[in-house]
């Protein structure tokens, strides 16, 4: 049974290493990104933190959800 234990812990591996990759490409290029986009419009004069980034990217993607959810559904009434 050994060789299934280090199969498993191989697999378990693997996955915790996609899952990172695919988390770190969700959260620095959709949520930073975008909240990099609309802080720059800003024209701060300090460089704002990551996290200010990735709240105002989750706030902004919540909102155009939002919005497109809105729009579908006033769009389906007669």
């Amino acid at each position: 049974m050994p060789f299934g234990e280090i199969a498993g812990g191989l697999f378990l591996g693997m996955f915790r290493l996609v899952a990172g990759i695919l988390f770190e490409i969700f959260v620095v290029f959709l949520l930073e990104g975008a909240g990099r986009i609309i802080l720059g419009s800003f024209r701060l004069k300090t460089e704002p933190s990551e996290r200010t980034c990735v709240v105002v990217g989750l706030v902004a993607w919540v909102a155009l959800i939002a919005a497109v959810v809105l729009w579908r559904s006033l769009s389906v009434l007669p």
